[in-house]
């Protein structure tokens, strides 16, 4: 998969509650030409994101620790950032029924399953 998949100066936000897929996220959405990829392993830190960094596109986990995710959703849904979640589950079955029409990723997935996911977004 080549670099260059979004157009050039993309800035994207991953909020993930485990670091490590997170920081594997977000080398991937750079290798796919997201120019910055902001992370945040808490509620509260992608809130702050949020009302201090504009973004092109999010990735969310549908399951985030915490109980911030209906603001975080609420917070990017309100700034117009598209998102899209990330099931642990295969038919994103562990997803909040409110946001069953969005798009998700199961995990695990890589570079590829991430590029097919922004391909509907582009």
């Amino acid at each position: 998969m080549s670099e260059g998949y979004v157009t050039p100066g993309r800035r994207a936000l991953v909020v993930d509650d485990n670091g490590l897929v997170a920081l594997d996220t977000r080398e991937m959405l750079i290798e796919l030409g997201f120019t910055q990829v902001h992370v945040a392993s808490r509620g509260d830190q992608a809130l702050e994101h949020v009302a201090t960094s504009p973004f092109d596109w999010a990735l969310v986990d549908g399951t985030l620790r915490g109980g911030d995710l209906e603001n975080v959703v609420a917070a990017l849904d309100q700034a117009g950032v598209p998102l899209a979640f990330v099931s642990s589950l295969g038919d994103g079955s562990d997803i909040a029924p409110a946001w069953a029409e969005r798009d998700f990723i199961a995990r695990p997935y890589g570079k590829r399953e991430l590029a097919a996911l922004l391909s509907r977004w582009r």
